[in-house]
């Protein structure tokens, strides 16, 4: 499963990919990073990705790029799949209004994530493909987990 992350980091063309402080170029090296075996690696790679993808309350062009990587990430780094489906409960942020936010970029990171809940709770019975009623918005489905 780490090479379908590292697959899913690959499949992007970064530097025409914009991160909250302009060309992605750098934020490969960074994701990549976050599945070292090295605790403290992951751990500062982990936040530094985070802060290059949504900072500020702005979420970014890049965001919606990330949430194939966490996704992967998270079922193939066990040790570390709390942090990553944190990431991406947090890339939705249930307090901004998609409406209202700037960027333009919440909504559909919301619905990326969303699109993905089966693949990283498949089987538990809901006949939407694992995702319990009323939980198709990022918010009401992946908030508080990994915390």
């Amino acid at each position: 499963m780490v090479q379908k992350a590292l697959a899913a980091v690959d499949a992007v063309d970064w530097p025409l990919v914009r991160d909250c402080y302009g060309p992605a170029a750098g934020l490969p090296d960074l994701l990549r990073a976050t599945l070292s075996p090295e605790v403290e690696e992951r751990r500062s790679a982990l936040a530094e990705a985070r802060n290059q993808v949504r900072h500020q309350g702005d979420t970014c062009e890049a965001s919606l790029y990330v949430v194939p990587f966490l996704v992967q990430a998270a079922l193939g780094a066990p040790g570390d799949r709390e942090a990553f489906v944190y990431w991406l409960a947090w890339s939705c942020d249930p307090r901004e209004d998609a409406e209202t936010e700037r960027s333009g970029f919440l909504g559909r990171v919301r619905e990326a994530v969303a699109g993905q809940f089966a693949v990283l709770a498949p089987g538990d019975g809901h006949a939407s493909g694992g995702v319990p009623p009323g939980r198709g918005r990022c918010g009401g489905g992946l908030a508080g987990a990994g915390r």
